[in-house]
């Protein structure tokens, strides 16, 4: 028991620090932050944004669905949004957003943002973005929940893209 906690806390922390930006698997930051955009997360629960996401099986316990969403919202603009479906009243929800960018064949982040809401069942975070390059867009959310009792697991979702001629 105590060897699947350990390997569960290393997941998070390894997880954590890849959405941080500290760690990049498959994208990858722009080193010199030329287009770099800052995310701010606002509470959305009661807007609804058409999804675009990726479907996965879910194997997790409170996890009932993370759906990432970019929207066009106007000439060089998008909205990035996150919900988070549970299966019960979570202690803590912490969502984690990521503006990627296409470059060639790989995904670079160019914005990340977070947010925690306590006390919930679903939340949904969004982030609007101006002034975009041309090029292709997407949005990657992650999730992490944890129940009362301090067990915690996440998911996370990827939307489609969006271009900018």
């Amino acid at each position: 028991m105590m060897k699947v906690k350990n390997i569960l806390i290393s997941c998070i922390v390894g997880l954590t620090l890849i959405f941080n930006g500290m760690i990049n698997v498959n994208a990858e930051q722009i080193p010199d932050k030329k287009e770099w955009y800052n995310l701010s997360m606002i509470d959305v629960a009661d807007i609804n944004i058409e999804a675009n996401s990726e479907i996965q099986p879910l194997s997790t316990r409170y996890i009932m669905d993370v759906v990432s969403s970019l929207k066009k919202m106007g000439p060089r603009t998008v909205a990035l949004r996150s919900d988070v479906y549970c299966s019960s009243v979570m202690r803590k929800i912490e969502v984690y957003i990521q503006l990627q960018k296409l470059d060639v064949n790989r995904w670079v982040t160019v914005g990340e943002g977070n947010s925690t809401s306590y006390d919930e069942d679903y939340v949904a975070k969004e982030a609007d973005v101006s002034n975009l390059t041309p090029g292709v867009y997407r949005c990657k959310s992650l999730a992490i929940v944890t129940d009362s009792y301090g067990y915690s697991e996440m998911f996370s979702s990827v939307s489609g893209g969006v271009t900018f001629p």
